[in-house]
């Protein structure tokens, strides 16, 4: 694994067992994966889903109130 993506899955917080803390864990695994997938998606070529991202994040929002912030 490249440096850069070892030192960002490091700073990834630990969950605990609650809801509270296994969400923020969700939220800044996927904050960091979304810019990583599409440069990947970008470099080889592949139709980003952006209606699936779009749905994935209208369910996130109804069903627990969050919002995924994309890391830059």
């Amino acid at each position: 694994m490249p440096p850069d993506q070892l030192a960002l899955l490091e700073r990834l917080p630990q969950a605990d067992l609650s809801e509270a803390s296994l969400i923020a864990a969700y939220r800044a695994v996927a904050s960091a994966f979304l810019p990583h997938a599409r440069a990947l998606a970008a470099r080889w070529d592949i139709a980003w889903p952006t209606a699936f991202e779009a749905a994935t994040r209208a369910h996130l929002r109804r069903s627990l109130g969050i919002e995924v912030e994309v890391q830059s």
